[in-house]
């Protein structure tokens, strides 16, 4: 791609020279051509076209010529402005070598003067340690390019450039970087540039190196001659900088020296050659204890412990030959006992000939620098650490913001971070254990000498980070990780563990998205989403029951509504336009497209809008179910339920009136025959009776079936729904007690009133009662009848209970119905009937298992039922 742009820019410049040579030739003839027909027409002559064509290609001709000339001049002017920049450069950076002596300012300075000056494009220069380990970087007009490049040459990676450079005495220039080094990060700005590379060496030390992008044009000789020569007082600079950083230290040091020998806190001996001490100062009493009444006279060996006898020996002959020893730090032994560091400068004493005579030692006590120096080491060694520990964790949080990485490299990223990190980085290796993934440095060694923490996705643990030592340290040294290296890996695991929900977040996220989209395209609901009067979304079920809406939709101007729902969906959809409801339901009736007049064709719709938040904005969700089979269904259950009650009804009737009338026609034939054979007169009143007794059933029958078809309006008033329960109870209680059936009441105090009809809430418990006790007739063990009332919700509960047998779940459902009965003596109409009168006083009537295993008829009347 970078090779395809320079040819690009190549062919634009050729173009462009081209287009202006061209303009300037079509100038230069329009021109000439028309001073030539000018010319004529002055003077009364007719132009020619021979003459014409020829002032025309002259006038070119010349035009190119100057432009020629004026490239040329124009050229000429820059490369003199070229070289005025460079005397200025030169001059520039001679100033800044004699005057700069903080290297960073100088080496950012110099990149400065070169870009300004110059006119590169970038700059920049890196210093190298002895082994050619990278130092620091400086640089200027550097993009944002240049970062993945320092990182690669800290891990030791230089571009093509700077290696060829290191490698040689002269400039390196490479006219074409595109095409050469096409591994380096910077290469993507290097189009119709050159690079110029070249090594800071000043006898024979490397310090690093300067590379420089430039115009191409730049590029020849007297150039690299320059930069080289840059080079050389840069490479001086740095030179002679670090020579003053060592002269500095040195003369630091001798002044130390002096002031350690003038101090009168230091030791100051004086002893023969034999070691035999003749000079005492009160320094030396201070730092060894003895006074120069004890100590004087004696051999020095006194304050040398005795491992290090060998030591003073060594010293004696050294001084014998007449050279000295300076700050040399032993250990030395005070008059209580105790050993004490001290640094010792010992000289021989000369006489006026020459001749050594003595030594002079000036020894300090360094115990406290000694103290001192442990303290800083260990400080300066754990802040080290840290540093690295607080470079560890800002690499890892680069790793995770890294554009388009994936979590497979951003964990293998992380694990290659972590080892430099800690105390012993070269035996160090790394492992981490992610839901499956088993991820680890190339070296990675389990051994006993590790450290290890969870990760931790949503509490729970889900990983883990492992850290080890391949091999174990000397004894001296011992295995130990910090507790800041513990942290450190905790820090990292707690990192990973918050990646990881994310990234599970993500991948859910994805999969909720694509299984919402997958249910809502595979509805069999209509679904779409009005926005500003537009349709933003519909799946292929919507698409199937309203056609191929257009985008501008207006609910109340669709033409395929029923006539009779047009106005209920115009007020259904200003309604929920004005945000009147969040949410508002209606069923409506539509043809589809082109079966306006078919009823057959016409379907039940159920649709509910929902104002919701779509993509930021306020949007109208609709839902639109096809209710045409269920309606259909419905009607032809309603039917049949209508049918079944009503041949029930008929079987019932037709039961209950059999037996009578069978009687009447039995007593009416006893009759006939009575009267035939004019006998038995005295049986009539005795038949008719009967047959009295048989029609008044029927008359009953048809009272109850009337009772039920149609019931007496209830006489509503507030009242305690535990007075007619009471009644109900004493009426039965005597009969009950006769049949061995014991009756308990748990009734609440305090209920509130209700909006009933005593009389027909006693008649209900009354009954059921009646019921309960006649199911416990064959019942051996125990008959037990429970009523309870209490407050549940916002209701009344009033419980019938027994201890019978119950109610077989084949019945359950059809205990309520008319006519439906176990027993040969009875209508069904009774449990039918009770369930009615519940059900106009708004409440509910269900049957279940009792706590004896027998029914247990649960009886809720609302408190606030109004009507």
């Amino acid at each position: 791609m970078l090779l395809g742009l320079q040819i690009i820019y190549n062919l634009v410049m050729f173009m462009k020279a081209i287009i202006i040579g061209c303009l300037s030739f079509l100038f230069g003839s329009i021109a000439f051509g028309l001073l030539y027909t000018i010319q004529q027409i002055a003077a009364g002559a007719v132009p020619i076209l021979e003459g014409y064509l020829i002032s025309v290609l002259s006038g070119g001709i010349l035009a190119l010529i100057v432009w020629a000339w004026r490239s040329k001049l124009i050229k000429k002017h820059r490369k003199i402005e070229h070289l005025n920049l460079a005397l200025r450069a030169v001059r520039n950076v001679s100033q800044l070598l004699v005057k700069e002596r903080d290297r960073a300012s100088l080496l950012q300075d110099i990149c400065e003067i070169l870009v300004e000056n110059r006119g590169y494009y970038n700059v920049w220069i890196a210093l190298l340690d002895e082994s050619g380990e990278l130092l620091e970087i400086t640089a200027t007009e550097i993009g944002q390019n240049f970062l993945p490049l320092v990182e690669q040459m800290q891990h030791g990676e230089f571009p093509y450039c700077v290696v060829k450079a290191l490698s040689a005495s002269e400039v390196v220039c490479l006219e074409d970087p595109i095409n050469t080094c096409t591994n380096c990060p910077l290469v993507k700005d290097y189009a119709n540039r050159a690079a110029l590379a070249l090594r800071l060496e000043y006898e024979g030390k490397v310090y690093g190196f300067l590379s420089a992008s430039v115009p191409r044009e730049f590029i020849s000789e007297a150039e690299r001659d320059l930069l080289k020569g840059m080079g050389g007082d840069v490479a001086f600079a740095l030179h002679k900088l670090e020579y003053e950083e060592t002269r500095e230290k040195s003369e630091q040091v001798v002044k130390q020296l002096a002031a350690i020998v003038e101090s009168s806190e230091d030791a100051i001996i004086g002893k023969t050659l034999d070691g035999i001490i003749q000079t005492w100062n009160k320094g030396a009493e201070m730092v060894y204890g003895y006074t120069p009444e004890e100590i004087i006279g004696k051999p020095i060996s006194i304050l040398v412990p005795p491992e290090r006898l060998d030591e003073l020996s060594q010293i004696l002959t050294r001084i014998n030959q007449g050279e000295s020893v300076d700050r040399y730090e032993t250990v030395r032994i005070r008059k209580d006992g105790t050993r004490v560091p001290v640094s010792l400068t010992i000289s021989p004493i000369k006489d006026s000939g020459g001749k050594i005579v003595g030594t002079s030692t000036v020894a300090r006590d360094i115990t406290e620098r000694k103290r001192a120096e442990e303290a800083l080491r260990r400080t300066v060694y754990r802040l080290n650490e840290r540093v690295k520990e607080l470079n560890c964790l800002y690499a890892v949080s680069r790793l995770v913001v890294r554009p388009g990485i994936s979590f497979e490299e951003m964990l293998q990223g992380t694990v290659y971070l972590i080892p430099p990190a800690l105390q012993f980085p070269g035996i160090a290796c790394a492992r981490i254990i992610l839901e499956g993934r088993n991820i680890k440095t190339a070296n990675f060694k389990e051994t006993p000498w590790k450290i290890a923490a969870d990760i931790m996705v949503y509490g729970e643990p889900s990983g883990t980070l492992e850290v080890c030592y391949t091999e174990r340290l000397s004894s001296d040294e011992g295995i130990i990780f910090q507790e800041e290296e513990k942290s450190l890996l905790g820090a990292i695991a707690g990192r990973l563990g918050r990646i990881t929900e994310r990234e599970r977040a993500e991948a859910a996220l994805r999969m909720r998205e694509k299984s919402f989209r997958d249910l809502v395209e595979n509805s069999l609901t209509g679904i779409f989403i009005v926005q500003e009067g537009k349709i933003v979304y519909k799946n292929p079920e919507q698409k199937r029951l309203l056609g191929n809406l257009s985008e501008s939709f207006n609910l109340s101007d669709f033409k395929n509504f029923h006539p009779d729902d047009v106005e209920k969906m115009r007020q259904f959809y200003q309604r929920i336009l004005s945000g009147e409801a969040q949410t508002l339901d209606v069923d409506f009736r539509l043809y589809p497209a082109g079966k306006m007049d078919s009823k057959s064709d016409m379907l039940w719709i159920d649709c509910r809008a929902s104002l919701i938040e779509y993509r930021g904005k306020e949007a109208i969700l609709f839902n639109m179910m096809d209710m045409t089979r269920a309606k259909e269904f419905e009607h032809l259950l309603t039917i049949k339920d209508k049918m079944t009650s009503l041949g029930r009804v008929a079987a019932g009737i037709a039961h209950e009136i059999r037996n009578p009338l069978s009687g009447i026609n039995i007593y009416l034939d006893t009759l006939e025959k009575i009267f035939e054979k004019a006998d038995g007169f005295e049986k009539v009143p005795k038949i008719l009776g009967q047959i009295q007794s048989a029609s008044s059933k029927i008359e009953s029958v048809i009272k109850r079936v009337m009772d039920f078809s149609k019931p007496s309006e209830p006489k509503f008033v507030f009242a305690d729904i535990n007075h007619p329960i009471g009644e109900a109870i004493d009426l039965s209680a005597v009969s009950l007690r006769k049949s061995g059936i014991k009756i308990e009441k748990v009734l609440s105090e305090n209920l509130p009133k209700c909006r009933i009809d005593p009389h027909l809430i006693e008649a209900v418990i009354l009954n059921l009662i009646t019921n309960a006790a006649e199911a416990m007739k064959n019942v051996n063990g125990l008959k037990q009848i429970e009523v309870s009332s209490s407050v549940m919700g916002e209701g009344v509960v009033v419980k019938v209970s027994d201890s019978g047998p119950g109610v077989p779940l084949n019945q359950v459902d059809k205990i309520f119905d008319p006519f439906y009965t176990t027993k040969s003596d009875s209508t069904g109409i009774g449990l039918s009937l009770n369930h009615r009168i519940v059900t106009d006083h708004g409440g509910t009537m269900s049957v279940s298992k009792s706590k004896w295993g027998g029914a247990e008829f649960i009886i809720n009347i609302p408190v606030n039922q109004t009507s």
